[in-house]
């Protein structure tokens, strides 16, 4: 059976993160990818997550997913 890679975003209060997970038909094997701050930003409304920063560093964390599997083959 062939490996399969996903992908996964975690998002905490303090910091996110992108992961791997290779699943070979018997076992996962976990790898942090990339690791970002998820700082809040100050509003008239109260505090809030900077959506457009986490969304940059999401697509950065997936590119460098893709570097990495790219290298592995």
């Amino acid at each position: 059976m062939l490996s399969q890679v996903y992908l996964a975003v975690d998002l905490g209060a303090g910091s996110g993160r992108v992961v791997a997970g290779l699943h070979s038909g018997n076992t996962l094997c976990l790898e942090e990818v990339s690791r970002f701050p998820n700082n809040g930003v100050r509003l008239p409304t109260g505090w809030h997550w900077n959506l457009s920063q986490l969304f940059t560093d999401i697509k950065a964390g997936l590119a460098a997913a893709r570097r990495r599997g790219r290298r592995q083959r």
